[in-house]
């Protein structure tokens, strides 16, 4: 027996968010492929808004729907603040449970793209910059600056940087600016 195509693992991981009516958008690197610069992925990550109860809901779904995840641990997982892990054969499916600001604007400023024969909600490419300038790991920084290349003159950098401010002034700390204005000075 052949084994599922990306594309096809895709479809059954939007197909599984949308059987359970879960608001989400799609980050990650699909995301950075539709929204910045392409790039290789094995993987689907999505930000999910869903209660605990929810989250459950969507995770016994998910095993009746083929994909492997230990439920308890997941849930133990996001209670102390980590992501999902559901797995499909050679491919993981991420889940991160809304709990920040930013992936509310996320949500509010999402597109509908056509994807993997499929109607998928992907963020606008300045809440895409927020996301992956907060995560900060390097990863995430090239594909910011790739994000800022492909976007250079529609980018509305005023929101991107007032955005980063609030979450750097709840966070009590300032590093994700400075992780900005470094990506700035990178695609200078």
């Amino acid at each position: 027996m052949k084994a599922p195509s990306f594309d096809a693992f895709c479809r059954a991981c939007i197909d599984l968010l949308k059987a359970q009516r879960i608001k989400y958008v799609v980050i990650g690197g699909v995301a950075v492929t539709v929204v910045g610069e392409p790039r290789f992925t094995a993987d689907l990550d999505a930000i999910v808004f869903v209660d605990t109860a929810g989250l459950e809901r969507l995770l016994v779904a998910a095993v009746k729907r083929g994909f492997s995840a230990n439920i308890a641990a997941e849930l133990a997982a996001v209670a102390a603040g980590g992501s999902v892990r559901l797995e499909r054969g050679r491919f993981h499916f991420d889940l991160i449970v809304r709990s920040l600001f930013i992936e509310d604007l996320a949500l509010d400023h999402s597109r509908t793209r056509r994807i993997f024969q499929r109607s998928v909600r992907f963020p606008s490419a300045e809440d895409l910059l927020i996301l992956k300038v907060a995560a900060g790991r390097p990863r995430d920084l090239v594909d910011a600056d790739g994000i800022l290349r492909r976007h250079a003159g529609d980018l509305d950098r005023a929101y991107v940087e007032r955005v980063l401010g609030q979450l750097c002034d709840l966070a009590e700390d300032h590093a994700i600016l400075e992780r900005w204005r470094g990506v700035l000075a990178g695609s200078g």
